[in-house]
Parts: structure tokens; sequence; C-alpha cells
């Protein structure tokens, strides 16, 4: 009975869109890989301030990936949404935005062969950013 019920609740991801949770950075966190629509060689990384998470870009990612049929990659960072937490006292290391530009950042490109991304930014993270530039070229 509940097996029929379950199978029933369509789901809540569009079949283009694929969420999971992917090692990067040291930690375990939560992805969103939005498929390209067309053979675009280019793919969207939306990068996170401080309250890092997948649902803070709502339906941007999606408008931005319909528009223009690239792929569209979305993370949770290390200690929000669905991703790992923050080990007791809860504290980020003083260099952690070095660590997202250096480490975590090209690890995800890596994991879902991105190997050319436009980088879509808050104003925290404008300094990874660049980091994150310098790294890949």
């Amino acid at each position: 009975m509940l097996e029929s019920a379950i199978s029933e609740v369509p789901d809540p991801i569009p079949p283009r869109k694929r969420r999971q949770t992917v090692w990067a950075g040291g930690h375990t966190l939560r992805a969103e890989w939005h498929k390209p629509r067309t053979q675009a060689t280019a793919s969207l990384v939306f990068l996170h301030e401080g309250l890092g998470s997948i649902s803070q870009w709502r339906d941007v990612p999606d408008s931005l990936g319909d528009t223009t049929g690239y792929g569209v990659l979305v993370y949770d960072r290390f200690g929000y949404g669905g991703s790992a937490r923050l080990p007791i006292p809860y504290e980020r290391a003083i260099d952690c935005m070095e660590c997202e530009a250096t480490t975590t950042v090209p690890d995800l490109l890596d994991t879902f062969d991105i190997t050319n991304a436009f980088l879509f930014d808050h104003l925290h993270l404008c300094q990874a950013t660049v980091r994150i530039f310098g790294a890949l070229n």
C-alpha cells in the first residue's frame, strides 16, 4: 500500500536537474546539476555568499539555464543546506574563502567535468571568484 502511494508522488526535481551529494573541498556537499539543453560547451556555476545554499538562488539558475541552454551547477557550501555540517564549535577557518576558491570549486568543476565555466557570484565571494579565475587559468 505504501509503495503505491509513494510511486504516485511526482518527482519535484525536473528530469533535466539532478540533485546529488558529492565530495569536494574535503567535505560532502549537496549539489544540483542541470544538464545542458543544447550542445553548449559552457556551464554556469553559481557561487554563494555567507548563507551559501542552493535555495538562496531561488529560480535564477533554472531561468538562466533555460535561456542559454548551458549546464548549470549550484551547490550548498560546507555547513549549509544539505551539505556536511560544521563541527563544534561551528566556526569557519579564517581562510575559508581561500579554501573555497582553491579547493572546493575546482573539485566541483572536476566532478562535473566542467571545463568552460561562467562563474556567478554574490558580493561576499568576489575575492574568491578572482582567485578561482586565477587558479583555473
